[in-house]
């Protein structure tokens, strides 16, 4: 959070042109990084006078850290989290309560809990973390780090809860099974990614999901607890064909499993709406127009406030607008490019949704070769001294294998091109089971349950 104040020239302060940071960056952890990040900070701050540049005295203030456990361990020195819970005896788990102690069970969730008496009580770390140093509630200083709702969400409950309702599911043996074929648990993930492919086609989206395995879901015998070791989308994804599948293979269950089928829907079913919800907030922006925001509010004003060579800033924001005023070509050439990239972001969704993103990403690659061959032809075919052109010299010949490189490995990658020796998993085709893959989306019809690795059952 900023806090900006006209300084009166009065009260201390600090330089008004900080010095550029020479510090010669290595490997450096995130700890150390902000450790860096503090001590420049810290330095031209000055207590409480702030940062003084071009008249304006900027203060800081900290107001969160926010990130997932394995960053919170790194920059916060924890020695107390989730990942030293014990796994036969007691021990304490949490980073902001004792919860995990001796007779202090971390599971329960009432508001009696005994845990609730223990927060705050001892610091978890045993060495200060650089954080420490900037100032913030004293009594609870571990209280600064919060936690991201999303990892908790799409890469924690939701993870679990898609793995132990897609086991539960191949368990009982009736979703993915098939009379008079073999139906061990392996064949059944095979049937279950099938499934999962074809929901994937109704709804236009494109899992990284090649297969199912136990070692996907981290279900090596039947006394485990099996959670999806996914990408958060895909996950999601997951989680949406479980909740749409469920209500239909519970009609093929006895009571028992139904109502507990049914209230995997539920639990499903809630999670997504409460993400979906956090998704839905105004406050809450999509991942460019984050970036652009950040770029408008912050990166631009500093360097318009910033001193340099163009009118006396370090760039002149502010001069587009004569510019454009005055240029016609140049506004043209501006609405121009705009739509270029506007059509070229299109036509990349749309060949992903059509083929896949590797054929994306080969077609990225054949953009540059094609715009760099385009620069050889113009230097040696049509003109020498044009500055479109580009020259062949010793280190061409490393491009080229660069580009073949390139194409290669994304074919590879793509199973387009397959090396003899190397296991691939099979493929089913999925378009095959099912004539409408919209009906499927509708659930105007049963879940194509009627296929096997030898082929669909019409």
């Amino acid at each position: 959070m900023w806090h900006s104040t006209t300084s009166s020239g009065s009260t201390g302060s600090a330089p008004a042109e900080p010095k550029k940071a020479t510090a010669k960056l290595g490997k450096l952890t995130a700890k150390a990084v902000v450790q860096l990040e503090l001590q420049e900070v810290l330095r031209y701050q000055k207590g409480r006078y702030g940062l003084t540049v071009r008249g304006t005295c900027y203060t800081f203030a900290l107001i969160a850290v926010k990130g997932d456990q394995k960053w919170h361990i790194a920059i916060a020195n924890l020695v107390r989290h989730y990942g030293t819970r014990g796994r036969k005896r007691s021990l304490e788990m949490c980073y902001e309560c004792g919860a995990g102690a001796p007779n202090v069970p971390y599971e329960d969730v009432r508001s009696s809990a005994k845990w609730r008496r223990t927060c705050y009580r001892t610091r978890p770390w045993m060495e200060q973390p650089p954080l420490a140093v900037v100032p913030f509630e004293g009594d609870r200083a571990e209280y600064l780090y919060k936690r991201d709702v999303f990892h908790i969400m799409r890469l924690g409950l939701l993870r679990h809860w898609v793995g132990s309702a897609l086991v539960s599911l191949i368990q009982w043996g009736q979703t993915f099974s098939i009379e008079g074929e073999p139906n061990n648990a392996d064949i059944q993930l095979t049937r279950a990614h099938s499934s999962f492919k074809l929901y994937c086609l109704a709804v236009r989206k494109t899992p990284a999901l090649r297969s199912f395995s136990r070692n996907l879901f981290n279900w090596p015998n039947t006394s485990t607890a099996p959670w999806a070791n996914v990408k958060a989308s895909d996950c999601v994804l997951l989680a949406n064909w479980l909740v749409s599948l469920l209500p239909i293979f519970a009609e093929e269950h006895d009571e028992r499993e139904r109502l507990l089928l049914l209230q995997m829907r539920d639990c499903g079913q809630h999670a997504l709406d409460f993400y979906q919800h956090l998704l839905g907030h105004g406050l809450l922006l999509c991942r460019s127009c984050v970036a652009e925001s950040l770029r408008l509010l912050f990166v631009l004003p500093t360097v318009q406030f910033l001193p340099g060579s163009d009118h006396g800033h370090a760039e002149d924001e502010l001069d587009i607008i004569p510019l454009l005023r005055s240029n016609s070509k140049l506004f043209a050439l501006i609405c121009l490019y705009t739509f270029s990239c506007a059509t070229y972001n299109i036509s990349g969704i749309a060949v992903t949704g059509a083929l896949s993103a590797v054929h994306r990403v080969m077609l990225e690659a054949l953009r540059t070769l094609i715009v760099w061959a385009f620069g050889l032809w113009v230097h040696y075919c049509v003109d020498s001294t044009s500055l479109m052109g580009e020259v062949w010299t010793k280190w061409s010949w490393l491009e080229v294998m660069g580009f073949v490189l390139l194409v290669v490995g994304q074919m590879i990658y793509g199973e387009m091109l397959k090396i003899p020796g190397l296991y691939y998993p099979p493929h089913e085709e999925v378009e095959e089971v099912m004539a409408s893959p919209g009906s499927l989306k509708n659930l105007s019809s049963p879940v194509p349950r009627t296929f096997s690795p030898r082929g669909a059952e019409q």
